[in-house]
């Protein structure tokens, strides 16, 4: 008589700290497209690479609306949003769209910390209104989230045209220049000297935050 089967144990989902969120824009190439989940494989792969870092790569949004809809992740500390194209092509110099569709799937994410946008221009103002996308972001989550025991979150954004190098690490171009990638490290390495600002200066932040979750928002809006 054959012995019974053990029964599979099931191991526990893992717990995410990091997401990243691909976006593309309807006319956008296919080289392009290729382009940017090449990018963001490269994000997650620095990420993963940083103790107590677990990442979850979603190469577009119903993967990423999949990933947060998932009840055992209550960890998620950083949303990285990863998008070719200026903010007129990805938001249209509105982030409230964007804002209306992500606020349902962070709810329950009680320790997100940080959203990061790795898009051109996302945190520039706009030549004639002076609208900032990342803060418009910041600004339209703050009521939605208002329900959430979220107590501080930070957008970021790039102050000029974004370029992620091969170690998934973000810059921000000068003015005029356009993005080349290089074969070797040491060429790459000279590119990203001569060509982007200081990172510290060219990635805004906006915060909203508050000391008591039953209080609004305060923020740079």
């Amino acid at each position: 008589m054959p012995k019974p089967k053990k029964p599979e144990e099931k191991t526990a989902p893992t717990e995410i700290t990091d997401a990243i969120l691909v976006l593309d824009y309807d006319s956008e190439t296919a080289d392009s497209k290729a382009r940017i989940q090449e990018e963001a494989g490269q994000i997650a792969k620095k990420v993963a690479g940083k103790a107590g870092r677990t990442v979850r790569l979603c190469k577009g949004a119903d993967e990423f609306a999949a990933a947060m809809s998932d009840p055992s992740n209550k960890t998620l500390k950083k949303i990285h949003v990863v998008a070719h194209g200026n903010q007129a092509q990805v938001g249209n110099y509105n982030a409230g769209p964007l804002a209306d569709w992500l606020a349902p799937l962070i709810t329950n994410k009680n320790n997100l910390e940080k959203i990061t946008l790795h898009s051109c221009r996302s945190a520039a103002a706009h030549p004639t209104s002076g609208e900032i996308f990342a803060n418009q972001l910041a600004a339209a989550l703050a009521p939605k989230l208002q329900k959430t025991q979220i107590k501080k979150l930070t957008v970021r954004g790039a102050d000029g045209d974004s370029f992620t190098d091969s170690d998934g690490h973000n810059w921000v171009l000068n003015e005029g220049v356009k993005p080349e990638y290089r074969d070797t490290k040491s060429a790459e390495a000279d590119f990203i000297k001569n060509n982007t600002v200081d990172r510290a200066s060219a990635r805004p932040k906006f915060t909203i935050s508050r000391g008591d979750p039953s209080k609004p928002f305060k923020g740079p809006f």
